[in-house]
């Protein structure tokens, strides 16, 4: 009798895996549609943009016919843009646009200054954001007061009395 109610149980829980699984799996297959359809590309130019060779085992995997493997989806992300966290999980982030070249630049400079430059920087945005004054002397710039000025930029080239 134990033995008969533990198979019982392993089958049902072998049972709601499978049903939970191929429920995933359609999804996945749907999101991916979807996201296709965002991107205004059919299953050929998704496969080929993908380095597919031939679209028909993007259209199988679109139909259900087949699982997404990581490979595929990993090259739908890399070549077309397809937004892999959507299509495994079902959540979408906010698309954000892409940088511009002014913020690449900005992003580049950060990235390679040193810490003190770094925190003057981001104390000049929060300073702009918050509606400090900031004045422009020569070729620095005045972030308001704290026992005179602060000066980001070149060094200022009159000598102090």
């Amino acid at each position: 009798m134990v033995f008969r109610c533990a198979w019982l149980l392993m089958a049902v829980l072998l049972w709601n895996i499978y049903t939970k699984s191929r429920c995933f799996v359609e999804k996945i297959h749907e999101r991916l549609r979807a996201e296709l359809k965002r991107l205004d590309r059919s299953a050929a130019q998704a496969s080929k943009a993908a380095g597919e060779v031939n679209s028909q085992g993007l259209r199988d995997v679109l139909s259900g016919r087949k699982r997404l493997t990581a490979d595929l989806l990993g090259a739908l992300v890399l070549a077309v843009g397809v937004d892999g966290h959507y299509v495994l999980t079902g959540h979408q982030e906010p698309h954000t646009p892409p940088l511009t070249t002014d913020e690449q630049e900005l992003l580049a400079l950060f990235r390679a200054a040193p810490l003190a430059v770094k925190a003057a920087a981001i104390g000049a945005l929060q300073g702009a954001a918050t509606g400090m004054a900031l004045v422009q002397k020569g070729s620095g710039v005045q972030i308001g007061q704290v026992r005179g000025p602060v000066a980001v930029g070149a060094p200022s080239r009159r000598k102090e009395a």
